[in-house]
């Protein structure tokens, strides 16, 4: 089952990575963090068996409100440039 919250294109998300120019050696770290990973979960009986994780970004990491603004910044950016008079904020 996919969730919408970790269903992103990694080709976007590098993309917009260049966007922000970030350095190619940092783009390619960044990327390899969320491909092909496997994990496991801590339980009272020790560690799980691994099993795959879906590529994407996912929620409740630290850096993940990074991750997240990164990606959406060249919408964002086309939104606020297009459309005067409107402003985005957050509390």
């Amino acid at each position: 089952m996919s969730k919408a919250y970790n269903s992103v294109n990694l080709e976007l998300f590098t993309k917009s990575l260049k966007w922000i120019s970030m350095p190619q050696n940092l783009i390619n770290i960044l990327t390899n963090l969320l491909t092909d990973r496997q994990n496991c979960v801590i339980s009272n009986l020790g560690l799980t068996n691994f099993y795959s994780v879906k590529n994407g970004i996912d929620q409740e990491e630290t850096i993940t409100p990074l991750f997240w603004r990164i990606y959406y910044d060249p919408l964002i950016h086309k939104i606020a440039s297009k459309f005067s008079g409107y402003s985005l904020s957050a509390s």
